[in-house]
């Protein structure tokens, strides 16, 4: 089942989510598979305002797609209003201590696509293969959006399971 949220996302996330639920419809995660470790967050804030999804009251996921080299990670509390973030980065040399280019950063706060100013790289903090260890990183950078081209300051650390 495909969850559709009135969020505006950009053409790059959006591809590479149907990329991935290209490869992955059908595919169903037994319990064992669900993942509830506390030490899983992403954490952000836009313009000094803090926002943030923890496990085990979110739904935190990663997903790669290796012909895109890209990451994505996502953040999500279904409760009425859904509200939701995701992120996708470049892969290729991805460990720990790398910085990958950030390709798209869409939380629900901002109502539109938000637009990477300059390049933005996310420090890789942890990482290690799925299904056994987590991702971690942080970013800062200054993005600009609706309304009008407003600047929006961002600041985000995260840490999921892969």
């Amino acid at each position: 089942m495909v969850k559709i949220y009135s969020q505006k996302i950009s053409l790059a996330l959006l591809t590479f989510v149907l990329f991935t639920l290209a490869f992955s419809s059908g595919c169903k995660k037994s319990a064992a598979e669900n993942i509830t470790t506390s030490d899983q967050y992403i954490k952000y804030t836009i313009n000094n305002i803090s926002y943030s999804y923890n496990i085990p009251a979110d739904t935190l996921y990663t997903g790669a797609n290796f012909s895109l080299s890209a990451i994505a990670i996502f953040g999500e509390n279904v409760v009425t209003p859904v509200n939701n973030v995701a992120m996708l980065m470049n892969y290729t040399g991805m460990g720990v201590g790398s910085n990958q280019k950030l390709l798209d950063f869409s939380p629900c706060q901002v109502n539109g696509h938000l637009s990477i100013t300059n390049p933005i790289f996310v420090k890789i903090t942890e990482f290690g293969p799925a299904g056994q260890v987590f991702i971690s990183g942080e970013f800062t950078g200054i993005f600009t959006g609706p309304p009008a081209n407003t600047q929006y300051n961002v600041t985000c650390s995260f840490r999921v399971k892969r």
